[in-house]
């Protein structure tokens, strides 16, 4: 659980997280400019929800245990 984390175990799982958030995003803005695919409002939608809460838990990881 969160709670039952170490320093390093909460650094890195805030690392993936933000890895997450970065590569989710390029993968929302490329995507939607792919030949042949219409613009979606969904995808940018979902996929920025996406990226707000995965940012926050790794925020939240980082600031932990200081």
């Amino acid at each position: 659980m969160w709670y039952n984390m170490n320093k390093r175990q909460r650094e890195n799982t805030s690392k993936l997280l933000y890895d997450i958030v970065r590569y989710s995003i390029a993968g929302i803005i490329f995507i939607n400019f792919a030949p042949g695919k219409g613009f979606s409002w969904i995808s940018i939608i979902a996929g920025g929800i996406i990226v707000i809460f995965a940012y926050l838990i790794a925020f939240w990881l980082d600031g932990k245990g200081e």
